[in-house]
């Protein structure tokens, strides 16, 4: 009888996005934290693992990437290190939705590489305009004979440039010019979940996050910014502490695309149920 009773409450996505954008929604961010916090002590050695698994992996491949020159080398660490930054989703994702994990689905992000590197690619493109007046200043500071390479790269020219306060100045502008794509960007948290997650098609997935995260924007804005500051304090108080603290960024993340979207009483196949569908298929196939 329970589960009749819990169908009728099921929404599809299209009549979730619709009761998003007519009634709005609302959320706690004491919740959200504590509810982070509890998930990650339950499942604290297997994410402290696996983030070391990443960080030690991420800075093999980023040096080998290195000694690749004109550009090609820091894009294919980037291509290559994506769906493995995704993996905390992947596993929080099979965990709320009461699926079996194992430590391999931190990687279950290669599975979708194609979609991971489409929607990194479009999300670049949508966003480059808005770093239009960042492009322009760059040029502009090239012009005039700033030579960024090696102001970054040279320590004496480093400590030069802050000690006369240049430093400073310039990423005051930078950032200032850069709010615009900072917005755009921030608007977008959800695509990757619709995507990976929901199978949502690319262009719904960027405009419903756009319009859903503007219903709550600053409300949004703090959450991210107390998750921000719990991460923080793992550098703060001790250097290697990020690796404690930084999942708590993920697990923040994920709740509030999981509550904002009432993702257990969405009406849609998961995405880790296709994949398993697919591996029973194939076992089958092979016995």
């Amino acid at each position: 009888m329970g589960f009749f009773i819990k169908k009728t409450s099921m929404k599809t996505i299209d009549e979730k996005i619709n009761e998003l954008k007519s009634e709005g929604y609302d959320f706690s961010i004491s919740n959200i934290i504590s509810d982070s916090f509890d998930l990650y002590k339950l499942h604290l050695g297997l994410f402290v693992g696996f983030f070391v698994v990443y960080f030690i992996g991420a800075a093999i491949v980023s040096a080998i990437a290195g000694l690749i020159p004109y550009g090609i080398g820091r894009i294919a660490f980037q291509v290559g290190v994506a769906p493995m930054s995704l993996g905390a989703f992947y596993v929080l994702h099979r965990i709320k939705n009461n699926r079996e994990f194992s430590f391999e689905n931190f990687f279950d992000g290669y599975k979708d590489f194609t979609k991971i590197i489409i929607y990194t690619l479009l999300n670049f493109l949508i966003i480059l305009p808005a770093l239009s007046l960042v492009i322009i200043y760059i040029i502009y500071k090239v012009y005039q004979g700033f030579d960024f390479v090696r102001a970054f790269s040279d320590p004496q020219t480093m400590q030069e440039l802050i000690m006369s306060g240049e430093f400073f100045k310039m990423y005051a502008i930078i950032l200032l010019l850069a709010l615009p794509a900072l917005y755009v960007s921030f608007c977008f948290q959800f695509v990757s979940f619709l995507v990976l997650f929901l199978n949502v098609d690319y262009s719904n997935a960027f405009k419903w996050s756009f319009s859903i995260v503007n219903k709550r924007i600053f409300k949004l804005i703090a959450c991210h910014f107390v998750l921000g500051i719990i991460a923080l304090s793992g550098i703060i108080l001790c250097g290697i502490g990020i690796i404690f603290t930084i999942p708590i960024i993920y697990f923040g993340q994920y709740l509030l695309f999981y509550h904002i979207f009432d993702i257990s009483n969405l009406d849609h196949p998961m995405r880790d149920k296709i994949h398993d569908y697919l591996e029973v298929d194939k076992d089958e196939m092979f016995r």
